[in-house]
């Protein structure tokens, strides 16, 4: 598992380094958004520090340990600070709002929850961080996606009907092996 981990999340984060070097400069000059690019930089250069050749021992296994809950701590505040950054370039820029953004920022996201998972699940699996009755690591085998989905598409309706009075229809589908189930909200 370290030397999957260690493989998977040294390309994840240079991908997100790489990315983050390629937005435009107006938001590139944001110091929140330099910020976030300095946390991916440092997360980097800690994953650099360890031998890629697989070979490992125990001391190796919890200094890896202790820097992915270190990773884990630096990272927290990313969704907020890179929002910050967002409003910053809006209030600056206005109505001059590069559409690219919103592009990079759906990758980031879904890059940034990815990596959260294999780091949480790797700690929860080998580390010391607790898991959950029923699940496996991170993985609850009982969870109901069609549930979840479900709430946050009534939520997003409950917005969009409070600030603009009027929201669209939304349908779900759900499939899997046992059954179909569509309905709409």
């Amino acid at each position: 598992s370290y030397g999957f981990l260690h493989q998977e999340l040294s390309i994840r984060v240079s991908h997100m380094v790489k990315e983050l070097h390629m937005l435009p400069d107006a938001l590139l000059q944001q110091s929140s958004v330099k910020l976030v690019k300095d946390m991916y930089l440092k997360t980097f250069e800690d994953l650099s520090d360890f031998d890629e050749s697989g070979m490992y021992n125990e001391q190796i296994l919890g200094k890896f340990m202790r820097k992915l809950q270190d990773i884990k701590r630096r990272h927290q505040t990313v969704v907020e600070t890179m929002a910050e950054g967002i409003l910053e370039l809006k209030k600056e820029s206005g109505d001059r709002f590069d559409p690219s953004i919103n592009y990079f920022l759906d990758r980031f996201y879904t890059s940034r929850i990815a990596i959260r998972v294999l780091i949480s699940n790797h700690l929860i699996l080998f580390g010391p961080e607790e898991e959950c009755p029923g699940h496996y690591g991170v993985i609850d085998p009982s969870l109901d996606v069609h549930d979840i989905v479900d709430d946050a598409a009534s939520s997003a309706k409950y917005l969009c009907n409070h600030h603009y009075g009027n929201s669209p229809s939304i349908e779900i589908q759900t499939y899997c092996e046992f059954n179909n189930v569509t309905f709409n909200l």
